[in-house]
């Protein structure tokens, strides 16, 4: 069974933190389509957890999206250069 009184705690701190004039961050709805066996893997995670499939699924983005942006950043930038054959007639 999944805990929604956590889900509930974070709602109050949303809104003590509104009322202390602390922005929220910047948020997006988007649209994925996940197949079945990887929902299950998830959802078997998040019961673990005791956090919703929801967070779960923000978590796993998460370190996803930190990974990839990890490998493009210890590529180190090279120069190529083009050499023009002169022999050519």
């Amino acid at each position: 069974m999944t805990n929604y009184d956590m889900d509930e705690i974070e709602r109050q701190r949303d809104r003590e933190r509104k009322s202390r004039g602390i922005q929220p961050e910047p948020q997006a709805a988007i649209t994925l389509e996940i197949s079945d066996d990887v929902v299950l893997k998830l959802s078997l995670l998040a019961h673990e957890r005791g956090i919703t499939l929801n967070k779960m699924i923000h978590i796993a983005l998460k370190k996803g999206l930190s990974s990839v942006d990890n490998t493009y950043k210890t590529t180190n930038p090279q120069l190529l250069n083009e050499k023009r054959n002169k022999n050519i007639s």
